[in-house]
């Protein structure tokens, strides 16, 4: 069977969708499926038994080249003609179209709600007119509204399902929830334990304090202001406790905000990491008050490094979170006393041991290789749809 894979960027090192989709290339290439690439640019060398078709852009705005990968994708496919087009948000010609940062209209929404009131309705009065959000919106109409060629969509969350039906009307029977899964054997308590003691006495925390852990490239959206608030208000009860930040270097924003709360002693930024696995062994609980995510991967490696887990209602990830019973889903990322409130209760090692069992417990779930076979089955479902179609 071939697969064409869409993604504007196969960059690893971009973030979630991108981590998502080259791991799919390597598991098709293993289950000797053919795969295309149809990207604008591939990171890294493309492996064997894959065929890279460059986009070529001449836009040069940002809005013009969003709508110029989409519609040259198009014509490439229409010439290629693929089983199965498998797009990952970026184009509008697909057989299963997988956003997995979701829809554009939630994330919006999010991103003006963490914001003051005024600046909030200043800015949503403007995006109407504003390049980007009408190319955003350009896009999504033929995504969604008027798309030139029919197919499913894959929700990476039960979330983003909602939001199908809410925002755009999709029809339920063409809407296939599937959650995002990682390596499991990659992301091992066991095989990282060791790590644990020496991350902290190289970061100068003594064994005895409670350690919060945010993975956060977009500190604002994920919540990271609201984390060292309730930080502070942990350390200021008396509270033994630190975090630990991995993601981007603080900016100046963020080291006044640290410095005006006096948590320079207390909060650890070590910076991008290509292995985040020792972070999660040096600490007690994973954080992540975020605003906006479809469905969060470092959400999901927390949980299968067996961490309880913090997160709010606008995390896709949150419905695993109360399914397995393995942390605390808050209603408002906003809400710091709620999530002081919620830091403090997992102080208690007993509480979290309780949750550590439940996350193993939820480790077969978290597999890639079950998030695979889902994928597998739809490729299947759309191929036999293709076939009933030619009868």
């Amino acid at each position: 069977m071939r697969i064409a894979l869409v993604i504007r960027r196969l960059d690893p090192r971009r973030g979630g969708a991108e981590v998502w989709t080259a791991r799919l290339v390597r598991s098709l290439v293993r289950a000797r499926y053919s795969v295309i690439v149809v990207a604008e640019e591939v990171w890294g060398e493309v492996p064997d038994r894959v065929e890279f078709q460059k986009v070529r852009l001449s836009s040069r705005t940002g809005s013009g080249r969003r709508l110029e990968f989409a519609r040259k994708a198009e014509q490439l496919l229409e010439s290629l003609r693929p089983d199965v087009i498998h797009d990952q948000g970026d184009g509008w010609y697909f057989d299963l179209l997988q956003p997995h940062g979701g829809t554009r209209r939630r994330s919006i929404e999010q991103n003006l709600a963490r914001l003051p009131g005024p600046i909030a309705t200043a800015k949503r009065a403007l995006l109407r007119y504003l390049p980007r959000y009408r190319a955003f919106r350009s896009l999504e109409h033929r995504q969604y509204i008027a798309p030139p060629k029919e197919g499913f969509y894959i929700a990476v969350s039960d979330l983003v399902a909602a939001d199908f039906r809410d925002h755009y009307g999709i029809d339920r029977r063409k809407i296939r929830v599937v959650y995002n899964g990682v390596d499991l054997n990659y992301f091992n308590p066991l095989a990282t334990a060791s790590a644990r003691g020496s991350v902290r006495r190289r970061l100068g925390i003594s064994a005895a304090a409670t350690v919060f852990l945010l993975v956060a490239v977009n500190f604002r959206l994920k919540g990271g202001y609201q984390f060292l608030e309730a930080l502070h208000r942990l350390i200021r009860k008396g509270q033994h406790v630190v975090g630990i930040v991995v993601g981007r270097p603080p900016g100046v924003r963020v080291r006044r905000f640290v410095h005006r709360l006096g948590l320079e002693n207390h909060v650890k930024f070590v910076g991008a990491v290509s292995d985040p696995r020792p972070f999660y062994a040096a600490a007690d609980v994973y954080v992540h008050p975020t605003f906006s995510d479809a469905c969060s991967l470092v959400v999901l490696e927390a949980m299968a490094m067996e961490l309880p887990v913090i997160t709010t209602q606008f995390n896709g990830a949150a419905a695993l979170v109360d399914r397995f019973r393995t942390g605390i889903v808050l209603p408002d990322p906003r809400d710091i006393t709620r999530l002081a409130a919620a830091m403090r209760t997992t102080c208690s090692r007993p509480w979290r041991d309780i949750r550590r069992e439940a996350a193993a417990a939820a480790r077969p779930f978290l597999s890639w290789e079950r998030n695979f076979a889902a994928i597998q089955q739809l490729y299947d479902e759309c191929r036999a749809r293709q076939f009933r179609a030619a009868c």
